[in-house]
């Protein structure tokens, strides 16, 4: 079998075709707290909890959470956790909440503000997220996606697909 027969047999996940819908206009509003906050404000709880969730488990299972906080996806951290609670993955939420603590009380949405609590690059980085990385990743060792199991069964019955 080649590529090119398995390519064409990839049936997308429900919260890719959540992101697909609807997840460009919330992309290209994460640098403007005020443009994000109004897109979101646009969705249906569902499809934000949907988005938000996807994008801290793409992030922070691929560079985790120094790189989540560190991209324009760290404006999203309330809505993940909500969206986390949501399909019920209060581990999940529980130990982003604390990620997000670290930053104090008034946590930055803005971006440039952010990056100068997280510095330039992981190494040197103000605040270290290891141990928040460790926790995260102990639920789901293999990364095989119990949590997006479960955010695409929410995304099915919340009919948002």
């Amino acid at each position: 079998m080649s590529f090119e027969d398995t390519a064409t047999d990839y049936i997308p996940r429900a919260a890719e075709i959540v992101m697909e819908r609807w997840g460009q206009p919330v992309l290209d509003s994460l640098d403007s707290p005020s443009d994000y906050h109004r897109q979101m404000r646009m969705l249906r709880e569902p499809v934000r909890h949907v988005i938000a969730t996807e994008l801290l488990l793409w992030q922070v299972n691929n560079g985790g959470f120094w790189q989540y906080f560190y991209n324009s996806y760290g404006i999203m951290i309330d809505d993940a956790i909500e969206g986390l609670k949501a399909i019920g993955q209060e581990s999940y939420a529980a130990i982003a909440e604390r990620a997000k603590l670290s930053f104090g009380v008034n946590f930055p949405e803005d971006r440039i503000l952010r990056v100068a609590f997280v510095g330039d690059d992981e190494q040197n980085a103000r605040i270290d997220f290891s141990s928040f990385d460790d926790e995260f990743y102990a639920l789901d060792p293999d990364i095989t996606g119990f949590a997006y199991d479960r955010l695409d069964a929410y995304a099915e019955a919340a009919k948002v697909i």
